[in-house]
């Protein structure tokens, strides 16, 4: 046997189980019957449910695959001509009949039947998984599949568990920023189902609870929209990671949300053609109406030090408009982290605490 070359390109790991596989080909060889029963949909449905929202980025060709495997194994005659007629006829035919067959077709090699398995969908999504993959679609290389992904957004989003979206979305929040192929459109459509009131609520609570991961890069791209304001201060105090509670109250101390936009070239010498790049960030308010010194002194108390440091950057920045901080200074000047402990000496220099009057002798 020849050796694999050293440069020859990995294939990713499959993310379906055989038993996946094998489900979605029986739906598959389903298809390519005159008469076809679709027995095979519920189970194949079933094996994509239980999958994490995350696999809906990479087992696009897989399922694709496994379903053309099944039509092949069991189509009659030529499978170009079968699979073409399957395209049109049958296919329009299975899935007016049965419209939760989208939810399989919506990962098909080709694009028509894509874009008809998407403007059959409707109802409520069931699953995390299922609404990752229908986002996935929302970045398709062929436009009107893109055009189809939105329209099935909109009518299957309204009804569907605000739970459920916001499981998907800790998926997809933050891979969605990388996407290239998607527009205007579609971009305002998954930001305004996430943006939901009732969605926002419960990805708070995931955010809250999320010991594992990092949730906070999650919540710092969702900053870029207002959804989550109102749950900032219980994710300040409660939240179960010390990265998320610490943006959280960096949030509401600055009383804004910034974020890194892309970048620009500025010159150093133009005649040598010598430049650099430099971060261009944008922001949006952050409105609350709670009291700086009680954000400040919770953030004190923070068993976290990277929270704490938060808390005395705050103490730093409102120090002027806060009337005396001495007790919150004393308390840094005794913190047992040395950045927190340098954050009070930079008080004490350009803030130093008004001295005791003397007492009238």
């Amino acid at each position: 046997m020849a050796a694999t070359p050293a440069f020859a390109p990995r294939r990713p790991a499959p993310m379906l189980s055989p038993d996946a596989r094998s489900r979605i080909a029986r739906l598959g060889a389903d298809l390519a019957e005159a008469q076809a029963s679709l027995a095979a949909l519920p189970a194949a449905l079933a094996a994509l449910d239980d999958l994490p929202p995350q696999s809906a980025f990479v087992v696009e060709h897989e399922v694709g695959a496994a379903i053309v495997s099944g039509y092949q194994s069991r189509a009659a005659t030529n499978f170009g001509d079968e699979y073409s007629r399957l395209r049109t006829a049958r296919l329009k035919a299975s899935l007016e009949s049965t419209p939760d067959l989208g939810w399989i077709l919506l990962f098909a090699l080709n694009g028509h039947i894509r874009q008809a398995a998407l403007e059959w969908l409707d109802g409520s999504i069931a699953s995390p998984f299922r609404v990752a993959a229908l986002a996935v679609r929302l970045n398709d290389w062929a436009a009107p599949v893109r055009a189809a992904a939105v329209a099935a957004m909109r009518r299957c989003g309204a009804s569907t568990d605000p739970g459920v979206i916001a499981a998907a979305a800790m998926a997809l929040i933050e891979r969605s920023r990388v996407w290239g192929r998607w527009g205007t459109n579609e971009r305002a459509e998954l930001e305004a189902l996430v943006a939901r009131p009732d969605v926002a609520a419960a990805l708070a609570g995931i955010l809250a609870t999320t010991a594992t991961g990092a949730p906070h890069r999650v919540l710092r791209l969702a900053l870029r929209q207002d959804g989550l304001d109102g749950a900032l201060p219980d994710l300040a105090r409660t939240a179960a990671t010390p990265a998320v509670r610490a943006l959280a109250l960096k949030a509401l101390l600055e009383g804004r949300a910034a974020w890194h936009a892309g970048t620009r070239v500025e010159w150093i010498d133009k005649r040598y053609g010598i430049a650099r790049a430099v971060p261009v960030w944008a922001e949006r308010p952050v409105r609350h109406d709670l009291p700086l010194p009680d954000l400040i002194a919770a953030g004190i108390a923070d068993p976290a030090a990277s929270v704490r440091k938060i808390a005395a950057d705050g103490l730093i920045l409102h120090a002027a408009a806060l009337g005396p901080i001495e007790p919150f200074v004393a308390r840094l000047r005794a913190d047992r982290n040395a950045a927190v402990r340098d954050r009070a000496a930079y008080l004490d220099r350009h803030f130093p605490a008004a001295p005791a009057p003397q007492a009238q002798t």
